[in-house]
């Protein structure tokens, strides 16, 4: 891969650089725009490839605008993180896009075009910001069970979650419907800042838990994007109980939830996003012997029945909590619910 250092001019006047940013402007509080000082979107000359490197000192993120002003087919910005991410930026991608560096990481951003000039642009704005300290939290009854993504989003002044226990911790996504909930702009350490021994996207663990290796993890979003979907924290030795441990949301608007626990004992946490209730609309059982309880969260040896929906007739049902679980055993099972005041 090159790292060019040089200046194109184009029409006689300063079109583009391939410099890189020094270290002596990462600095939380920090503006810097690449190319080097652009104001506006500068133009792409033919043939050109250069790959800037926007890199995150430890206890700092950085918030990259990508202003995208491609034109050729063939012209791209490839995105990179260290977390195995990667994004493909082309003319048909938004005009604006935004990209999150995670602390003590790199993340480079190819520029890459071919052998016609088609009049492309580009310009990336580089906040360079400082991680707020994580608020510490005990895991379980008399602690955090779980925790909003809205609530972690660094952009809208709220603290990472830096959750202990005495025990391996798993983390599971309650997600929701909501089709712009952005799980790649929220982070999960394996550990804390100090001691990490890994970081991953939360988006990594849509269809399957993370489980932390030692007593504690922490969690940080760095978008401030509206989201409706929440993260669940328990001890591993609750989650084990179940054949299936999973996390669903309730917002504003109907949802379908089904569990399907056919020969198997699944668990759902239930969180209601916005209000201190949930209401089922319907519920539809396929299975002749079918156990179908909700009971009180977060899962623990002390958890009590809140309602047995095979002996529940009467539709809308409403269950005044603000979090709950759903046990299934041996049947499959199919909800319409939402959040709703009660």
């Amino acid at each position: 891969m090159r790292i060019l250092l040089l200046t194109v001019l184009i029409g006689g006047s300063l079109a583009l650089d391939c410099v890189q940013i020094p270290d002596s402007s990462i600095k939380a509080g920090t503006r810097v725009y690449v190319p080097d000082g652009a104001k506006e979107p500068v133009a792409l000359p033919a043939n050109f490839e250069c790959t800037y490197s926007i890199k995150a000192p430890e206890l700092m993120y950085v918030h990259v605008t990508l202003f995208n002003q491609l034109k050729g087919g063939n012209d791209m910005i490839t995105v990179r993180d260290e977390l195995a991410m990667r994004t493909l930026v082309s003319s048909r991608s938004p005009s604006v896009l935004d990209f999150y560096v995670f602390a003590n990481t790199t993340s480079t951003f190819q520029v890459l075009t071919k052998s016609v000039e088609m009049g492309s642009k580009f310009r990336m704005a580089v906040f360079y910001q400082k991680m707020p300290v994580p608020v510490v939290s005990q895991v379980g009854n008399d602690g955090l069970s779980y925790v909003l993504l809205n609530d972690l989003q660094v952009n809208s002044n709220k603290p990472p979650q830096n959750v202990q226990g005495t025990e391996k911790i798993v983390l599971t996504i309650a997600e929701s419907q909501w089709p712009a909930d952005n799980f790649a702009a929220y982070y999960v350490i394996d550990g804390n800042f100090e001691t990490s021994r890994a970081v991953y996207h939360v988006s990594n663990f849509i269809r399957r838990n993370f489980i932390s290796s030692g007593n504690n993890l922490t969690v940080v979003g760095l978008d401030n994007l509206v989201s409706e979907s929440s993260l669940i924290f328990s001890p591993a030795s609750e989650v084990q109980k179940f054949d299936d441990f999973t996390g669903f949301t309730a917002y504003f608007e109907e949802q379908k939830l089904t569990i399907d626990a056919v020969g198997k004992r699944k668990a759902v946490t239930v969180i209601s996003k916005d209000t201190n209730g949930v209401v089922f609309n319907s519920a539809a059982f396929n299975g002749t012997s079918c156990s179908v309880e909700a009971v009180t969260s977060p899962l623990s040896t002390s958890s009590k029945v809140l309602a047995d929906f095979t002996n529940i007739t009467d539709f809308p049902y409403v269950l005044s909590q603000k979090s709950f679980a759903i046990i299934v055993q041996d049947c499959s099972v199919n909800f319409s619910l939402l959040s709703a005041s009660v």
